[in-house]
């Protein structure tokens, strides 16, 4: 009986964690999304991403994207992603950025979610030239000081599933939504969905 109960007493603690991690996070959010309101003003809509490319632009007749993330499987693709990175579309989440450019792959597009302040490291890891040659790809709510580290021309802003996204819509227009669910990759593969892609790649 003491086994079980210490057991219980576990799982409740580690729930309780969980749901407080989660409302702080939540509270961040909203920070964030207010902070960010002069800043969606000049932000390009998400859903431009979605219409047809140009077939002038480097890659615009190619339907098939790459989607990377940063797991160990991406020591096995690397090579390829290499090899046919001038014939499809790139897209990297946060984390995977660097390892791509390390092995001389500079994504297209980035895409990030996390909404702490920490995702500014993965934008302040980068070769200060690298960071102007990228499309970044960010949610509503990403941290204001993430986004002082990127340049304007190349951000693209995307609504997510909370309900003040409702309200910036309304506010600001039509920003361009893409899946939630808590992993940055969803968002990624969502955006080569929403690209035409006829063919998706995932590595990483």
């Amino acid at each position: 009986a003491a086994r079980v109960a210490s057991t219980a007493k576990g799982l409740f603690e580690e729930n309780i964690s969980d749901a407080l991690t989660l409302s702080a996070v939540g509270q961040l959010v909203v920070q964030n999304m207010i902070s960010n309101l002069a800043m969606f003003a000049w932000m390009v809509p998400a859903r431009r991403l979605f219409s047809p490319r140009d077939a002038g632009e480097p890659k615009g007749q190619s339907s098939v994207f790459c989607v990377v993330g940063s797991g160990p499987s991406l020591d096995q693709s690397a090579a390829d992603i290499v090899r046919y990175q001038d014939r499809m579309w790139v897209i990297a989440v946060d984390s995977a950025i660097l390892p791509l450019i390390e092995r001389g792959v500079v994504p297209d597009l980035a895409v990030l979610l996390d909404p702490r302040v920490e995702e500014a490291e993965h934008v302040e890891s980068l070769p200060p030239d690298v960071t102007s040659q990228i499309s970044w790809v960010v949610p509503t709510s990403l941290h204001p000081a993430v986004l002082r580290l990127l340049e304007r021309g190349l951000l693209f802003v995307y609504a997510g599933d909370h309900p003040l996204d409702g309200w910036l819509t309304k506010k600001f227009g039509e920003a361009g939504s893409l899946a939630g669910g808590g992993s940055v990759i969803l968002p990624a593969f969502d955006l080569a969905r929403r690209m035409g892609a006829t063919d998706i790649i995932m590595a990483g």
